[in-house]
């Protein structure tokens, strides 16, 4: 295939597009967009989720991806890569290059993902607890935030 998607792709040709890409595509309507990079912040934060959420998550029998893994709306004819992504159900077994079951979905907001259609949990002060409740797990922001430091 081309270094250039076509203009118009099918959900087919995207994915077979992409597993040849050497960069990250998002795939909305038919036109992808290529990622941008993420910050040292961001990829920490990212992190200290992905640490702190793999005990319960296992525990559960359940999967955790984090950002190379796409998820599928198929409803809303796209994929994109979150930050972090848990699926418990087994038909995402059948779907090595992308997920469309997934029970936790988490994106780290930057300028280039706020936009996107989440529905977000503001928290403030740093003795704030996180729960979420699809796979049972809360914990304390200060460990979400351990090493990031929130100065711009």
């Amino acid at each position: 295939m081309s270094t250039q998607p076509s203009p118009q792709l099918s959900p087919e040709d995207y994915l077979e597009w992409e597993a040849q890409s050497g960069v990250k595509h998002e795939y909305i309507h038919g036109q992808v967009s290529a990622m941008a990079r993420a910050s040292d912040a961001h990829v920490t934060l990212a992190l200290n989720l992905a640490t702190l959420l793999r005990p319960t998550v296992r525990q559960r029998g359940c999967r955790l991806y984090m950002s190379d893994m796409k998820v599928r709306l198929e409803q809303r004819n796209c994929f994109y890569y979150p930050d972090l992504l848990v699926t418990c159900d087994p038909r995402d077994q059948q779907t090595p290059l992308y997920k469309s079951f997934p029970c936790l979905v988490i994106e780290v907001l930057s300028p280039s993902t706020e936009a996107f259609l989440w529905v977000w949990q503001a928290y403030s002060p740093p003795e704030d607890w996180v729960e979420f409740k699809s796979i049972g797990w809360q914990g304390h922001i200060s460990g979400i935030y351990e090493d990031v430091s929130l100065e711009l």
